[in-house]
């Protein structure tokens, strides 16, 4: 990394900071152990409950690039007060420092870790889900995918907001209609990214890296999804396609598309009406699937 990328990283970093740097934090702060390392996350669990909950595991967003697990604190309280289950919020380490699979294979860890110790961690290790935005969702579903194939702990839930899922293709390259001035923006946001080169060119057609490279065979057997899509996102187009294919693939899908709104209008905008709405809707699938019998 060179001296002026780590300098615009850091700045970068200093500037998705800014909205919830000040809050009081009221998750639970956990160290877990993952390969090679540890990790925090933030526990948020319904005040009075002390019996074994459900859970679901926030990936929060920011391009693998920025961003810390309290981000997605408001959405987390939600969960917690408005479903009386147990969210536990990941703070993955972040490239250009880590690379691909780091993301994955943190995440993963860390819900293997939960689910061995279900007693500890009062959690019931069979009705357990993971999901996020924009890049917390990419890595969300390639987490699903990891688990699927390996066996290793059971999802009932995959909540994909927004994911972006191809990342071998250059965000320019997306562009099919006149950009809006929020377009452009992220756009450019996208070229940081980019440059902040999470994966090698070959690994960006990893489907665990991109999901959208992967086969019908690498998405069948998945559970649940619950992938939404928004109309002022350059990302849309793949993620209403995805859908699709999942379907095709046989998995049960829920989609949504947000009229009008950018992209991560419920994480950075998390105090709008059209953020709370949304939220509503992830939690309604979580009801839907970590709640029945």
């Amino acid at each position: 990394m060179t001296d002026a990328l780590k300098h615009e990283v850091q700045q970068f970093r200093e500037m998705s900071l800014e909205f919830y740097r000040d809050w009081d934090y009221t998750g639970e702060e956990v160290m877990i152990p993952v390969r090679n390392a540890e990790i925090r996350v933030r526990i948020y669990r319904p005040e009075g409950q002390n019996r074994p909950l459900p859970v679901f595991f926030d990936v929060h967003g920011g391009g693998w690039v920025v961003h810390r697990c309290e981000a997605d604190q408001p959405f987390c309280e939600k969960i917690a007060d408005r479903l009386g289950i147990i969210a536990v919020s990941i703070d993955y380490r972040l490239a250009p420092e880590y690379k691909f699979p780091t993301a994955n294979e943190d995440v993963y860890d860390v819900i293997s870790y939960f689910y061995q110790n279900a007693g500890k961690f009062r959690i019931d290790p069979q009705r357990m889900g993971v999901g996020g935005h924009s890049a917390g969702g990419t890595i969300s579903m390639a987490v699903a995918m990891m688990a699927k194939d390996s066996g290793a702990f059971p999802l009932r839930l995959v909540i994909l907001d927004y994911p972006g899922l191809d990342s071998a293709t250059p965000m320019k390259d997306k562009v099919r209609e006149e950009l809006t001035d929020f377009q452009k923006e992220f756009l450019e946001l996208c070229g940081f990214f980019e440059r902040c080169a999470y994966a090698s060119p070959e690994q960006q057609r990893d489907p665990l890296c991109s999901p959208w490279y992967a086969t019908r065979e690498q998405l069948a057997g998945l559970p649940p999804v619950f992938l939404t899509a928004c109309e002022n996102d350059l990302l849309k187009y793949e993620d209403i396609a995805f859908a699709s294919r999942l379907m095709e693939a046989g998995v049960e899908v829920t989609a949504k598309l947000y009229p009008g709104v950018i992209h991560g209008f419920n994480a950075d905008l998390y105090y709008t009406d059209e953020a709370d709405y949304s939220h509503q809707l992830m939690i309604d699938q979580m009801e839907r699937y970590l709640l029945k019998t």
